[in-house]
């Protein structure tokens, strides 16, 4: 018995050491949150904006804006990649623009995109090392289908 609680005690020490390892080798830090961080980006549309546990969408008859802000979980300056995970009723537009924004309120870097089709897509966007700083915001901003026909589902931080 009391070789087995030694055992468990190196191997999950062992585990820890890798994780730590690799921690600390500098890998990429990885946050992920439902579509549902995401609000109305204009005051007028705050009744437009409908959620559901897995997203967020629209239900105004025009294509709507949304803003999510996103937590960083480093603080680095290598840049960052942003995932959009998106779901369409019918064939619609989703276009989105990510953006790393100073405390001062100066945009330091921004790059967009757009997801046309039908079903599930996704939208990647990447800032640049040396476009954020280690204090710099990173935010999401989106215009979404209308007539709940646009969902966004998920996004994901990835940070250099």
């Amino acid at each position: 018995m009391k070789a087995k609680a030694v055992s468990n005690l190196l191997i999950g020490g062992m585990v820890w050491l890798l994780l730590s390892t690799a921690a600390a080798a500098g890998d990429p830090a990885l946050t992920f949150t439902s579509g549902t961080i995401c609000k109305n980006q204009l005051a007028a549309d705050a009744g437009y904006i409908d959620y559901v546990p897995w997203g967020v969408y629209s239900i105004k008859n025009s294509s709507t804006n949304v803003v999510c802000p996103l937590s960083r979980d480093t603080t680095n300056a290598k840049g960052a990649t942003v995932y959009v995970y998106i779901r369409h009723d019918a064939f619609q537009d989703t276009q989105c623009v990510f953006v790393s924004q100073s405390r001062t309120g100066s945009i330091l870097a921004l790059g967009t995109q757009i997801w046309s089709g039908s079903g599930n897509g996704s939208i990647v966007i990447k800032i640049v090392d040396g476009k954020s700083s280690f204090t710099s915001d990173y935010y999401l901003s989106c215009s979404i289908p209308g007539s709940a026909h646009g969902f966004i589902t998920g996004i994901e931080l990835l940070e250099e």
